[in-house]
């Protein structure tokens, strides 16, 4: 995804996060079945999977899942770097 698709997706992302209404009629719309998980964890994981689709659909946006991917590593770190140095 580029920087400008990003910021497309982001922008939209935003859009339906700040109107409830907006974001109901957009999901209804679609057309793909959502699956469905054992797990809280995984439900929510395939939920997110869904609307990143959706919305990469909507703006013409090829869907890539490595896009959407955080890694652990990645994410401890930056948590980290927001801490006081206890040395």
């Amino acid at each position: 995804m580029t920087q400008e698709e990003r910021k497309k997706f982001d922008a939209f992302q935003r859009q339906l996060n700040e109107s409830p209404a907006n974001r109901i009629n957009f999901f209804a719309g679609m057309d793909e079945e959502r699956a469905i998980a054992n797990t809280p964890y995984e439900q929510w994981a395939l939920q997110s999977e869904y609307e990143n689709k959706a919305i990469c659909k909507h703006l013409g946006i090829e869907y890539r899942k490595e896009d959407f991917a955080v890694s652990a590593e990645g994410l401890a770190k930056q948590w980290a770097g927001g801490l006081p140095d206890m040395e």
